[in-house]
């Protein structure tokens, strides 16, 4: 399987949920039943949009395979495709600067809105970018130690800035219906945080 493949297949994680019955209808009915499926977060992150920037998903609404469900921030991970020769020490070494620097920064806004000198849009802006500076280097450091921890020769990394962007989005595996939706936009998720909840359909 190449490299390539490897990332496409990496792109979400999908449990599929189990669900019990004594009703004899829906025993008859077990092999037709349609899979319902968690979809959850690869990296930690900041959500950018649910659905579209334009369209946000609803519960109720029709996906189809391959469609984009979930975009988390990526900035930093395009960055570091653009300079892929970097040495992933250094790009980790400058995400965590960029976290503290955030955090500082975040801090000072949280007194000055405590003071009543700031709205409070600018408070929660800063601690939006804090946590998508604090998320970026979290995902640096996973992805340093797998590469640290897998075979040699392992991906090159112009291959691993790829997978860092392409785990940043979340496609749908099937033709499928919305059934719950537990993160919107602007908020921070956890690696293997569940976002949503879809149900697939059979045509």
């Amino acid at each position: 399987m190449s490299g390539r493949l490897l990332a496409i297949v990496s792109l979400f994680t999908i449990t599929t949920l189990a669900s019990s019955s004594d009703d004899p209808a829906q025993k008859g009915a077990k092999e037709g039943t349609a899979r319902t499926v968690k979809v959850t977060a690869q990296v930690p992150g900041v959500i950018d949009f649910v659905g579209s920037t334009s369209k946000p998903l609803a519960v109720g609404d029709r996906v189809a395979k391959g469609q984009v469900l979930v975009q988390l921030d990526d900035v930093l991970a395009k960055i570091d495709r653009q300079a892929g020769g970097v040495d992933p020490q250094r790009k980790l070494k400058a995400a965590h600067l960029l976290a503290t620097e955030s955090e500082h920064r975040m801090t000072r806004a949280m007194l000055l809105f405590e003071a009543g000198a700031i709205a409070r849009e600018d408070k929660d802006a800063a601690i939006l970018t804090h946590n998508k500076y604090r998320n970026e280097a979290a995902t640096l450091q996973r992805l340093l130690e797998l590469a640290q921890a897998g075979p040699k020769p392992g991906p090159t990394p112009f291959e691993r800035a790829d997978l860092a962007v392409e785990m940043h989005c979340l496609r749908s595996p099937f033709n499928g219906v919305v059934r719950a939706i537990y993160k919107t936009r602007g908020e921070g998720v956890k690696s293997s945080e569940t976002i949503l909840l879809i149900e697939e359909v059979r045509e």
